[in-house]
C-alpha cells in the first residue's frame, strides 16, 4: 500500500511539472510572440509588476530591441528546474535577436536564466540574469596569412570547461569574412554546426554538465571582413600594407560570454620580411620556405590581438612585464622614447589598480589607410595607432593614457551590453585623468578634463560644443534610436562625472572603490552604472542616489551666477555675503567658493541644492575678487562655454542646405572665440566651398600663424595646412600648395588631412 501511494505521489509531481513546464513554455512564447510584433505594453505583463527595477529594466531593453530592423527574436527553452513546493521554475533559455543594421543581418545570442513564480495563481517572471556556462581554459592557435591574396587559413584547438548544467548548445563568435572548413571533437569526430552571421551554433547532443571538459578543433579560412566600417574606422585586415586583427573582431573563434578569455598558444606564420607583435610572451621564430612562424606564450589569460609588418622594435621590461614598441613610421630613439614614457606610466597604473592582467604591454602601428577613422584602440595587452598620429618627439601622453586604461576597463572588466561604450570609455578616460593627476598634477587634471589637450579634443569644451538643451539626453539610459550620439557622448561626459564623483567621496576613497571593481568585476560579472554607485556607496559611507540620479539618469548640466558684497566689521575682519542662483535646472552640487586679493587667497565650500542659496563668510581680508567653481570642477554652463554649441549648430545647418544661416552661427561663433583655431579652420573650410577665396585664406592664415609665430600647436593645425593647400592648388599657386601639404605629411594626421595630402601629390605625380 505505501508503495503504491509512493508511486502515485511520484506520477503526480510528475504530471504537476509537465503542467508547469508547459505553462513556463506557454509564457515565455508568448513574451517571444508579443516582443516580435513590437507590442512592449503586453511584453511587460508576463513580468512581476511588484519589482520596479526588473520592470524598468526590461522595459529598456525590449523597447531598444523592438526598434531594430525586421527584428527575428526567439527564446529557446533548454532546461526547466522546478522548486521544491512547485510554486516557483527556473528556465535556461537560448535567446537570439536577429536583425538588420548597416544592409546586413546581426545576430545577438546568448543564454539567460529565467526565474518565473507563481502569484495569484498566475505565472510571472520575476528575474532575468545572462547566464555564463562556458569557460575558456586554453586555446591552441596556428594561423597562417596571405597578404598577396588577402586571405588566412587556421586551425584552432580550444578547450572549454562548463560552469553551469542545463544547455544544449555550445556558442562562438567567428569574424563573418571567415569559413568554417570543419569542427572536431577531442576524437576526430565531426561536428555539426550553424552559422547565423558572427555567431557560430554547436547543438550538443546531451545536455551540458558543470565541471566537465570538452575539447574542440576548429579548422576556418578566408578573408577579414570590417564589422566597423560605418562607424568610421577598422580593427582587421590581410593586405600587403599589413595584417592584423583585435580581440573585437573575432577574428580567431572566440567564445560567447564574459568567460572567454584563455591561456594560449599563438602561432602565426606570415612572409618573412614581416615582424609579428603579439598578446602573450614572444616565445621564438622558425624560418622555412620565405616565411616565418612566430610563437608566443599567453599565460595570463586572455582574449588575443596580433599585428604584423615591417616594423621598427624596441622593448624594455617591467617586473617580469615585457613593454614593447612597433613602429612603422620611425626612428628605433622614437620607439626607445614611447616605450620608457609609457613603462613609467604602467608602473604607476598597476599601483592604482593593484594588478596588470597581461604578459606584456604593446604599442603598435597600424596603416593609416587601413583603419580609416580610427584614432586609436585600446586592447588586452597589444594597442593599435594609425600611422602618423604618434609624434616623433612628443609622447601622445592622453592617447596613451586611454587606450592603455582599455586593458582594465574592456579587457579586464566586462561591461553592461547596453551600457558597455559609455563605461568603457568613459573609465578608459579616468584613466588618462588619474595618470595626469599623478605626473603633472591636480591642477593640469582638472585643465585636462575641461579642455582636453591640444592633440587631444574629448573634454567638457568638445561636449558643450556638441550637446545643449536641445539635444542633450540622459547617458545612463540607453536609447538604440541615439546609437551614434551615444558613442560620442562617452568620451565627453562619463569621465567628468567619475571626476566629480572623486571630489564627493574623496580621493582615496575613489581609489579604493576602483580596486574593488576592478576585484570584483573581473570574472563573469558585468559592470553597469548601479554596481558603481554601490561600490562607491559602500566605501564612502554616502548615499550618493541624488548625484547619479542628476549626472546619470537627468540630461544637461547647471548653470551658476554668484552675488555678493564684502562688508567690514568693527574688529577689521571682512563679512562676505551673497547667494548663488541656478539658472537652469536644479542640481545638488558642494561647490568652491574662492576669495582672495593680491595676498590673500582662501577657499570656501558651498552646498547648494535649491535654485538660490545664500551664502555668509567671515574672513580676515578685504576681497578683491569672490569666484564661483574657478577650476570647473562642476561640469557646468557658464560665459566660457556658453556659445560653442554655435560650431556644431552652425556646421549641421550649413550642410543641411541653410547656408546662410550656417554662416551666421559660425561668425557669431567667431566674434564671442575669436582666439579659437578651430572656428577658424572650420570656417575657412566653408567659404572655400563658397568660393569667397579672400575670407577663407584670412580665416585658414590666423590658425597658421598661431602656429608658425606662436609655437601653438592645436587638433586643428593640420587640418588648416590642408585646406590652405586646396586653396593654393584651386588659385593656381602650386608651390604654395606643395609647401602646405608637404607640411601636412610632416605632421601628424588629423581628420583625413594625411589623405588630403596624398591626394594632392598623386594627382601632381601623375
Amino acid at each position: 500500500m505505501k508503495k503504491i501511494s509512493s508511486l502515485v505521489i511520484i506520477m503526480l509531481v510528475s504530471l504537476l511539472a509537465s503542467a508547469q513546464d508547459k505553462i513556463v513554455k506557454t509564457t515565455l512564447s508568448d513574451l517571444e510572440q508579443s516582443v516580435n510584433n513590437g507590442d512592449i505594453d503586453q511584453s511587460l505583463t508576463f513580468f512581476n509588476h511588484d519589482k520596479a527595477n526588473l520592470n524598468k529594466e526590461q522595459k529598456r531593453y525590449l523597447t531598444n530591441l523592438a526598434k531594430r530592423d525586421s527584428l527575428e527574436y526567439s527564446l529557446n527553452v533548454h532546461t526547466i528546474l522546478h522548486s521544491e513546493n512547485n510554486k516557483a521554475a527556473t528556465a535556461i533559455v537560448l535567446e537570439t535577436a536577429q536583425y538588420w543594421k548597416y544592409g546586413r543581418t546581426k545576430t545577438d545570442i546568448g543564454f539567460k536564466t529565467y526565474n518565473l513564480k507563481q502569484i495569484n495563481n498566475q505565472w510571472v517572471i520575476d528575474a532575468v540574469e545572462e547566464r555564463v556556462y562556458l569557460k575558456g581554459k586554453h586555446h591552441h592557435i596556428e594561423a597562417e596569412f596571405s597578404p598577396k591574396e588577402g586571405t588566412m587559413k587556421a586551425m584552432a584547438a580550444v578547450d572549454l570547461e562548463i560552469v553551469e548544467d542545463g544547455e544544449k548548445t555550445i556558442l562562438f563568435w567567428l569574424n563573418r569574412g571567415l569559413k568554417i572548413d570543419k569542427i572536431e571533437d577531442a576524437k576526430g569526430n565531426a561536428i555539426s554546426f550553424k552559422r547565423k552571421d558572427l555567431a557560430v551554433i554547436i547543438p550538443w547532443k546531451r545536455e551540458l554538465k558543470k565541471g566537465e571538459s570538452l575539447s574542440l578543433t576548429i579548422n576556418y579560412s578566408g578573408y577579414f571582413y570590417n564589422e566597423f566600417k560605418e562607424l568610421g574606422y577598422g580593427l582587421v585586415n590581410i593586405s600587403e600594407e599589413g595584417v592584423f586583427g583585435s580581440w573585437g573582431t573575432d577574428w580567431y573563434p572566440k567564445l560567447n560570454g564574459t568567460l572567454s578569455k584563455a591561456k594560449a598558444l599563438l602561432q602565426y606564420t606570415v612572409p618573412s620580411e614581416l615582424t609579428v607583435a603579439s598578446v602573450g610572451r614572444f616565445e621564438g621564430k622558425i624560418e622555412h620556405n620565405g616565411k616565418s612562424t612566430y610563437t608566443y606564450k599567453v599565460t595570463t589569460p586572455m582574449d588575443y590581438t596580433f599585428n604584423a609588418n615591417q616594423f621598427v622594435h624596441y622593448s624594455n621590461e617591467i617586473d617580469g612585464i615585457q613593454v614593447n614598441v612597433y613602429l612603422l613610421n620611425g626612428s628605433l630613439e622614437k620607439a626607445e622614447m614611447y616605450a620608457d614614457r609609457a613603462k613609467e606610466m604602467i608602473e604607476y597604473l598597476i599601483q592604482i589598480y593593484g594588478v596588470f592582467p597581461c604578459d606584456s604591454y604593446g604599442i603598435s602601428e597600424v596603416p593609416m589607410e587601413k583603419v580609416l577613422g580610427l584614432g586609436g584602440s585600446g586592447g588586452q595587452g597589444l594597442n593599435y595607432y594609425p600611422t602618423h598620429t604618434l609624434r616623433d618627439d612628443t609622447f601622445e601622453f592622453p592617447l596613451i593614457a586611454h587606450e592603455v586604461g582599455h586593458i582594465w576597463w574592456g579587457g579586464l572588466v566586462n561591461c553592461d551590453i547596453h551600457s558597455g561604450k559609455l563605461l568603457e570609455e568613459g573609465m578608459a578616460q579616468v584613466n588618462a585623468l588619474l595618470c595626469y593627476r599623478h605626473f603633472y598634477g591636480e591642477n593640469s587634471m582638472w585643465d585636462f578634463i575641461n579642455n582636453g589637450s591640444s592633440m587631444f579634443s574629448k573634454s567638457a569644451k568638445f561636449y558643450f560644443r556638441q550637446f545643449n538643451s536641445n539635444n542633450d539626453f540622459p547617458i545612463g539610459v540607453y536609447d538604440e534610436e541615439r546609437s551614434h550620439d551615444y558613442a560620442v557622448i562617452s568620451y565627453l561626459k562619463p569621465h567628468f562625472i567619475m571626476a566629480m564623483l572623486m571630489e564627493t567621496v574623496g580621493y582615496p576613497t575613489f581609489i579604493k572603490g576602483i580596486k574593488r571593481i576592478i576585484a570584483e568585476y573581473s570574472a563573469n560579472k558585468r559592470l553597469n552604472i548601479e554596481a558603481i554607485r554601490e561600490v562607491m556607496e559602500e566605501e564612502s559611507h554616502q548615499d550618493l542616489g541624488y548625484f547619479f540620479d542628476q549626472w546619470f539618469y537627468k540630461a544637461g548640466a547647471p548653470e551658476f551666477a554668484l552675488q555678493y558684497k564684502a562688508t567690514k566689521t568693527e574688529n577689521g575682519r571682512y563679512l562676505v555675503e551673497g547667494r548663488v542662483n541656478q539658472l537652469r535646472e536644479v542640481f545638488k552640487v558642494n561647490a568652491e567658493i574662492v576669495l582672495s586679493n593680491d595676498l590673500n587667497t582662501i577657499t570656501k565650500k558651498l552646498d547648494i541644492e535649491e535654485s538660490t542659496t545664500s551664502f555668509s563668510f567671515l574672513i580676515d581680508f578685504e576681497p578683491k575678487l569672490v569666484q564661483f567653481d574657478p577650476h570647473h570642477k562642476i561640469l557646468r554652463w557658464s560665459d566660457k562655454v556658453n556659445h560653442l554649441n554655435l560650431l556644431s549648430e552652425g556646421l549641421k545647418a550649413y550642410y543641411s542646405g541653410n547656408k546662410q544661416q550656417g554662416l551666421d552661427k559660425l561668425n557669431s561663433y567667431i566674434q564671442h572665440y575669436p582666439y579659437d583655431p578651430t572656428g577658424h579652420v572650420l570656417i575657412g573650410e566653408i567659404y572655400v566651398n563658397e568660393k569667397k577665396y579672400d575670407l577663407a585664406r584670412k580665416h585658414l592664415q590666423f590658425a597658421i600663424d598661431e602656429y608658425e609665430t606662436r609655437g601653438t600647436m592645436s587638433y586643428s593645425t593640420p587640418l588648416a595646412y590642408a585646406i590652405l593647400g586646396n586653396l593654393n592648388e584651386i588659385e593656381g599657386k602650386l608651390n604654395e600648395a606643395n609647401r602646405c601639404f608637404t607640411k601636412v605629411l610632416s605632421m601628424v594626421n588629423i581628420e583625413g588631412s594625411h589623405s588630403m595630402a596624398q591626394q594632392y601629390f598623386s594627382k601632381i605625380n601623375k
